[in-house]
């Protein structure tokens, strides 16, 4: 992981932020550990992303902070990871919420739309998820 990517990550107050099981601390590990060149080892980050922002069809606010993240930890990531990104993203997009940090997070997503619209993308499979989500407006 780049020492700028890192530095970010470490600069966020996880503690501030909910995830599915308690405080956002576990955050750091998962987002480091989904920008691994080892697939398997990004794989199993990918599966806790999802648990500790979406689970149980709840999203929860230590996503707000980790958007950003999850966009440039997208251009260095393998296709399956990708799909994992989007997924959380796209369930984001569907969240009906009332929180404090739900019109920040409406934000944040189309802001993601946007980005991921315009990358240059090699799986075909991750451009069609692309498009899905961007349509979904």
């Amino acid at each position: 992981m780049a020492d700028a990517m890192w530095m970010k990550i470490r600069d966020v107050d996880w503690t501030a932020y909910e995830t599915s099981s308690g405080d956002g601390s576990s955050m750091p590990t998962i987002l480091k550990n989904l920008s691994s060149r080892k697939l398997p080892r990004a794989t199993k980050a990918s599966h806790k992303l999802w648990t500790a922002l979406c689970n149980g069809g709840s999203v929860y606010s230590a996503v707000v902070p980790a958007i950003p993240l999850l966009l440039e930890i997208f251009t260095i990531s393998e296709p399956e990871i990708q799909d994992a990104i989007i997924d959380v993203i796209a369930r984001c997009d569907q969240a009906e919420l009332t929180t404090e940090w739900a019109e920040e997070l409406k934000f944040l997503v189309v802001q993601a739309k946007e980005d991921l619209e315009h990358k240059y993308i090699k799986d075909e499979i991750v451009k069609l998820k692309i498009a899905a989500l961007v349509a979904s407006d």
